[in-house]
């Protein structure tokens, strides 16, 4: 593998590998249906906001001081309540 390797450099919006503009669907009870959020990540974004959904430290580049998880803008939804039982 030649090149640079991925990471803070490569950031939201940067054409470098780990960057650039990417698409992602949602998933979840906490996140509006329909919702567009126009904040830039990138795959460390996602990678960083599992490993604190399950309370794991981030790994690699994840763990950049300056690279944010996804935010209100994504979890935009109330949890709904727990089904009856």
């Amino acid at each position: 593998m030649s090149g640079p390797c991925p990471g803070p450099g490569s950031g939201p919006g940067s054409a470098a590998r780990g960057g650039g503009r990417i698409g992602a669907v949602v998933l979840s009870r906490f996140v509006k249906a329909g919702a567009v959020s126009a904040v830039p990540y990138n795959h460390y974004s996602l990678l960083r906001t599992v490993a604190a959904i399950f309370s794991l430290p981030p790994l690699g580049y994840a763990a950049e001081p300056d690279l944010a998880p996804f935010g209100p803008d994504v979890f935009s939804a109330a949890a709904p309540p727990p089904p009856a039982r």
